[in-house]
């Protein structure tokens, strides 16, 4: 009954939780970027410093404003300053932008990035940017400019948002509770006791006490059963992984297997990409595209004369997930990219740089391949070993099985098994 209860509690819990991030999402668009940019996109002095990452003073006002509108649904009331000064909500906001910066930070240390395609998808998934269920980019351009967002500074923020939420997931997933975890932690939060209690000094009370022989043993004849031990065994055993048994897969075994799954070993073609992103302002015009086209088709001159392609791409890509690495994309197959960047990547040979600028709906790029994996089918030689091992797993697993009906109270004699092979073993 207390499991299914505090069960009941935790699954109340998630409704919460699920809640604070809608309404997050739904007042982003509304409070993201007020005071946090200028009216020409440039952002304003930082509120904080985390281990050389600078906190906006307009992502710390974003966050405050959130934390009002979402209690102020949550009471169904106004929040004034003081009632916002007692709940303590300007220390709430700085520490939940503390602690992102330092997720962000632990997301890069891991690796986690989030992709454009990624990104494109999470945006076109806000309901107030849909006209009929579907994505309208008029609407969702009209909302930006209404609420004074540069597209490019709500993009950044949202991939913010999707690295923290995957870094999150990747800790949450390997975190288990027990139920009997829960009940303790359940327990400790909401059981309450009222006592009253006095301090007494027992050393000063106890030496007054004597207890003699005869007291000690009545106690012992009355009370024999503290004093019982129960019967206790000494054992050997040993630890026997069933790879012992295994028998070895013949070589013609794992050959037949990969000729009858040959799918599995086939093998895409991929290209070690990576590129330099100039983004286009929406509403910029002409003006705007040329512009940025034209930064596009400098840094590809300056790459073909000589220079450092990263390095290029840390001084001048705005795509800020992949500049710090140089603009590194990692080895891309097919499918995993926008059409226009697709077809650029897989028109270039190792070490070649796209001819011109590359214009997708992110903006302009310039590509480069360093390195391809080609396509084709794995050799035999190559994935002998993983067939081997897979066919053994599967051997072991249907031999299990059977014995389990054939013979249910199987004992193994473990001590002529260590004497046969593990002391041989020994001795060799």
């Amino acid at each position: 009954m207390l499991i299914g209860a505090m069960r009941e509690y935790f699954k109340g819990l998630k409704l919460i939780l699920l809640f604070v991030i809608v309404a997050f999402i739904a007042t982003s668009l509304f409070y993201f970027g007020s005071g946090s940019l200028k009216g020409d996109g440039v952002r304003t002095v930082a509120l904080a410093t985390v281990n050389g990452e600078e906190i906006p003073a307009g992502r710390f006002q974003r966050m405050q404003r959130n934390l009002l509108e979402y209690y102020r649904r949550a009471y169904r009331q106004d929040i004034t300053p003081e009632m916002a000064e007692r709940m303590g909500l300007t220390q709430q906001a700085i520490s939940d932008l503390v602690q992102e910066a330092l997720i962000i930070q632990q997301a890069k240390r891991e690796g986690i990035t989030v992709s454009d395609e990624e990104l494109r998808l999470r945006i076109q998934s806000i309901p107030a940017f849909q006209e009929d269920g579907r994505f309208s980019r008029e609407l969702y351009l009209a909302q930006l400019k209404q609420n004074r967002i540069d597209p490019g500074d709500f993009e950044t923020e949202v991939r913010r948002d999707l690295v923290r939420q995957r870094m999150e997931a990747l800790v949450k997933d390997g975190i288990k509770v027990s139920d009997a975890e829960v009940e303790q932690t359940y327990m400790t939060r909401f059981e309450r006791v009222r006592a009253d209690w006095a301090s007494i000094e027992s050393a000063p009370l106890m030496a007054q006490v004597t207890v003699s022989d005869a007291d000690a043993e009545a106690y012992v004849k009355t009370h024999e059963a503290q004093f019982k031990r129960p019967e206790r065994r000494r054992i050997q055993y040993v630890l026997i992984s069933p790879k012992a048994f295994a028998k070895a897969v013949p070589d013609a075994d794992a050959e037949a297997y990969y000729k009858e799954h040959r799918a599995e070993f086939e093998r895409p073609k991929r290209l070690k990409t990576s590129h330099i992103l100039v983004r286009v302002p929406p509403t910029g015009g002409s003006e705007a595209e040329n512009k940025s086209k034209a930064k596009v088709d400098e840094a590809i001159r300056r790459a073909k004369a000589g220079e450092d392609f990263g390095k290029l791409a840390k001084e001048l890509s705005e795509d800020t997930a992949t500049a710090p690495q140089g603009g590194d994309l990692g080895f891309v197959g097919k499918g995993e990219m926008v059409p226009q960047f697709e077809e650029a990547v897989f028109a270039l040979k190792k070490g070649e740089i796209s001819p011109q600028p590359v214009r997708t709906p992110f903006g302009y790029h310039a590509i480069m391949v360093s390195d391809v994996q080609d396509g084709g089918v794995q050799p035999f030689r190559d994935a002998a070993a993983k067939i081997k091992e897979k066919l053994a797993a599967e051997r072991r697993r249907d031999q299990d099985q059977q014995d389990a009906i054939d013979q249910p109270s199987l004992v193994i004699d473990y001590r002529r098994w260590v004497d046969e092979n593990l002391l041989r073993k020994t001795e060799a």
